[in-house]
């Protein structure tokens, strides 16, 4: 079963029909959104083609009055069932979570909206509890999962993952190369299948990043960085990846977009965990 996600952070903007419009020429299954405004999901859901969705403020009213004017969505296209939905409990920013069961063709995926509060604005630490958290939920999972995020990080996107920088510890036990749970990026997983395109990459640009999907640099956005990701467990084959930045920011936001086609193995058995800590 093929799968088209597509993970994009839009920024709390009004014109969600030019966003929509173009998310429609690319072509997608599941949006995995962050920063929508709760009174512009129902513009989203109400999209020509959208079979539903649901957004993390709907369940967490609460934070509006917290200083948090946007949150995680989920939106399904037509033919696709949105069958449960809510956000993450136990973590600082639940607004910027929500994870989700959908059926397609029959079959169950769990997906989620994710992402790291900004260190920036104030989280600090908090950042560094909701990175921990996000770990033990993916080591956790009970079925093929698919996560679109802002990570707010890192600060070098090195082609080699060891020599990554990140901006917290939490962040490398996350998103590093020995986490305690079995997702991975799907452009790290899809350049390993396609090397001579990460040599490409790399002899451009040594350092990285190795997309671009937002510029960072303290006000300045000067800085290319690769903030947002779509992650997936190994149940799925990554068969194309892309970063379209430059059209994404003229759509309407200041995060570029990650579109990727996923094929499931519904016959992939996950191994069991390897990394246990012992209790005695």
């Amino acid at each position: 079963m093929k799968l088209r996600i597509i993970d994009w952070n839009v920024q709390g903007r009004r014109d969600v029909a030019r966003q929509m419009t173009f998310l429609d020429s690319l072509g997608w299954d599941v949006l995995l959104l962050q920063e929508v405004r709760p009174h512009r999901l129902d513009d989203f859901l109400s999209w020509r083609g959208v079979g539903g969705g649901d957004g993390a403020l709907v369940h967490r009213p609460d934070r509006l009055a917290d200083r948090v004017p946007w949150g995680a969505a989920i939106v399904v296209r037509e033919g696709i069932e949105l069958l449960t939905s809510a956000p993450m409990i136990n973590v600082p920013s639940p607004e910027r979570t929500l994870f989700g069961v959908v059926r397609a063709e029959g079959v169950c995926v769990e997906v989620a909206s994710l992402a790291a509060p900004p260190a920036s604005t104030g989280w600090n630490e908090l950042k560094a509890v909701q990175c921990d958290r996000f770990g033990d939920r993916w080591a956790a999972r009970t079925l093929p999962l698919v996560v679109g995020m802002d990570r707010n990080s890192p600060r070098t996107d090195h082609p080699e993952l060891e020599r990554c920088e990140w901006f917290w510890d939490a962040e490398k036990r996350l998103y590093g190369p020995h986490p305690k749970h079995d997702m991975r990026d799907v452009l790290r997983s899809y350049l390993d299948k396609h090397p001579e395109q990460l040599d490409a990459i790399a002899k451009e640009r040594p350092d990285g990043p190795l997309a671009t999907s937002y510029m960072r640099g303290r006000g300045k956005g000067d800085t290319p960085g690769r903030y947002d990701v779509i992650y997936a467990s190994p149940e799925f084959d990554v068969l194309e990846v892309r970063y379209p930045f430059e059209a994404s920011i003229e759509a309407g936001s200041d995060h570029g977009l990650v579109w990727t086609l996923l094929d499931l193995n519904v016959d992939y058995l996950p191994q069991a965990g390897q990394s246990f800590v012992p209790l005695g």
